[in-house]
């Protein structure tokens, strides 16, 4: 048993060496010397516990190596069959067989993708009942095949110049008109406002996708790399790879760094006044160029303009296809880190003095309106005032002619109530010399009768015969 686990290695340690595969001659070696070790500890029996557990441990790192060379598709036809069938002889002494120790070995295989820190990872499923039975890898900056490793990742940028791009503002006269309005009357209502818009403006603007993806694949992978910078094949492994990335100028739109830092709009707004254009314009440049020298990493890598980090992940029958992969890497066990570094160049004012100039003509624009409007309402103050002098005039006449009218009437009323009195003194006049005209009737008619009856008096006595012819009566 012991001779023949021994032979097995030794068979595989030479095709090894025939073949130059120093990783599994390396394993290989180490496995038949553990052997001999654990043979003459034995003295021809079973292993005991302690080289049972090494025999294992060599015995995986083995079949791990083999695995890797399997996935890779390097050895010759039927090779990998033989030295797979070497190494059952080995497993049999450890009670075990060569699936389970490979399996053992490999454990749960993943797929792990990383884009670069610019872009996003673009992955697309479609046969989602089947594993991968195949991960082929096209333009990626660093690919690793192999279990149990430790990469990290890092994409390195050397950005010449940060510029800032205003037109997305001062191309949208709403945007405009409410930054100027910030600046000329500073509050929460016009900040919010402003905030309104540069929300409307960058809308349009997609977020950040995913960077990361994770697959889980089928217990034997084939692998196929082309086009990648480097392709690493080593169990156990602490990588560390830096993909390098040069970039000419990023520019920042001003409505993103506004909308992201507000105290960039009140410190815009509650700058000094200056004496002449070209302080204006510096005041108003400092303090942007100050927040573009402090924007993030990752916003400032939003808008590098690469084209080359849309990683894409594409799942065919059986397969997955990765294309511009910044890190791949394809086995159990793995640990994938990701670090992005920056080197910022000087910072240019991009656009600004144009921004200044639309933001000045704006304002000019704004106090020319706001002027016109204050000459308009001067106007029409003093058209009001005009129309409501005109009015008291107007009222001041009809109440005089009111006035006049009342006073005539009144004159009149006076007039009737003086011919009115006149004609009652004159009535009272004529009733009481009607009254004295009848008073005189009375009297003469009175004087009148009594008159007759004198009259009749006189002519009874003259034919009484009784009297005497000087009217005394006789007696008789």
């Amino acid at each position: 048993m012991w001779t023949k686990a021994i032979s097995s290695a030794d068979s595989i340690c030479a095709v090894a060496e025939k073949d130059r595969l120093d990783r599994v001659h390396g394993a290989a070696t180490r496995l038949r010397d553990q052997l001999s070790e654990s043979r003459t500890a034995a003295r021809g029996g079973a292993p005991g516990p302690v080289h049972a557990v090494r025999l294992l441990t060599a015995g995986r790192a083995l079949a791990r190596e083999l695995d890797i060379l399997e996935s890779l598709g390097v050895l010759p036809d039927g090779q990998d069959e033989r030295m797979l069938a070497e190494l059952d002889g080995v497993a049999g002494l450890l009670g075990t067989d060569v699936e389970d120790l490979t399996e053992r070995a490999r454990g749960p295989r993943w797929l792990e993708v990383a884009s670069p820190a610019h872009g996003s990872v673009d992955a697309e499923r479609r046969w989602g009942r089947f594993n991968a039975e195949y991960v082929d890898a096209r333009r990626a900056g660093t690919v690793v095949i192999a279990d149990h490793c430790e990469f990290e990742a890092t994409d390195r940028y050397g950005v010449d110049r940060l510029s800032v791009d205003a037109s997305s503002i001062y191309d949208d006269r709403g945007a405009l008109e409410a930054l100027a309005d910030v600046l000329d009357n500073p509050s929460r209502e016009t900040v919010r406002a402003l905030r309104n818009h540069l929300e409307r403006i960058t809308a349009s603007v997609p977020e950040a996708g995913d960077q990361r993806y994770r697959q889980k694949l089928s217990e034997r992978t084939r692998t196929e790399v082309s086009e990648s910078d480097v392709v690493i094949a080593g169990d156990g492994a602490d990588l560390h790879g830096t993909t390098r990335y040069h970039v000419r100028e990023v520019t920042v739109p001003l409505a993103e760094l506004l909308l992201e830092r507000e105290d960039l709009i009140w410190a815009l707004a509650g700058r000094d006044p200056a004496n002449s254009d070209r302080q204006d314009r510096e005041a108003v440049q400092r303090p942007i160029l100050a927040a573009l020298r402090e924007i993030g990493d990752d916003t400032l890598l939003r808008h590098t303009g690469r084209t080359d980090g849309a990683t894409t992940v594409r799942q065919v029958f059986r397969g997955t296809e990765v294309d511009l992969a910044a890190a791949v890497m394809i086995g159990a066990g793995n640990h994938l880190t990701r670090v992005s570094e920056v080197d910022r160049g000087h910072t240019r004012d991009g656009d600004l003095a144009r921004f200044h100039r639309c933001l000045q003509d704006t304002r000019a624009a704004r106090a020319a309106e706001r002027a016109e409007q204050v000459q308009h309402a001067r106007a029409a103050e003093q058209a009001r005032l005009a129309s409501a002098a005109r009015v008291a005039e107007l009222a001041r006449t009809r109440q005089a002619r009111a006035a006049e009218q009342h006073r005539l009437a009144e004159q009149e009323r006076a007039a009737k109530q003086a011919r009115l009195a006149e004609q009652g003194r004159l009535a009272e006049r004529e009733r009481l010399a009607k009254r004295e005209r009848l008073a005189e009737l009375e009297r003469a008619a009175e004087l009148a009768r009594q008159a007759q009856e004198a009259v009749r008096d006189e002519h009874a006595e003259l034919d009484d015969p009784t009297r005497d012819f000087f009217g005394r009566g006789m007696g008789l």
